[in-house]
């Protein structure tokens, strides 16, 4: 999962401009090493066999590009039972 943000944040990234001279930085510290763990999953409300707390990772970011007015954040579940993540 961390890699799967990390991957959407290097996207991003790829597309800003270089005069920026500050890095654009991406902060996930509620993200455990090896992705969520059961007690960070969607709660029992969500059905398919969802059993966790329906906890939403802190995520913060500094020096965005220069006229960035939003961000977007997508997540793709591999193992969810519908296919479409």
């Amino acid at each position: 999962m961390k890699k799967m943000i990390s991957s959407v944040f290097c996207s991003l990234i790829a597309g800003t401009s270089c005069a920026n001279s500050s890095v654009f930085s991406i902060n996930v510290p509620d993200l455990p090493k090896h992705g969520f763990h059961a007690k960070n999953l969607l709660s029992a409300d969500y059905g398919f066999g969802c059993n966790g707390g329906n906890l939403s990772p802190a995520i913060s970011w500094a020096n965005a590009p220069k006229g960035t007015k939003s961000f977007v954040v997508t997540i793709y579940d591999k193992d969810a039972p519908t296919g479409i993540g």
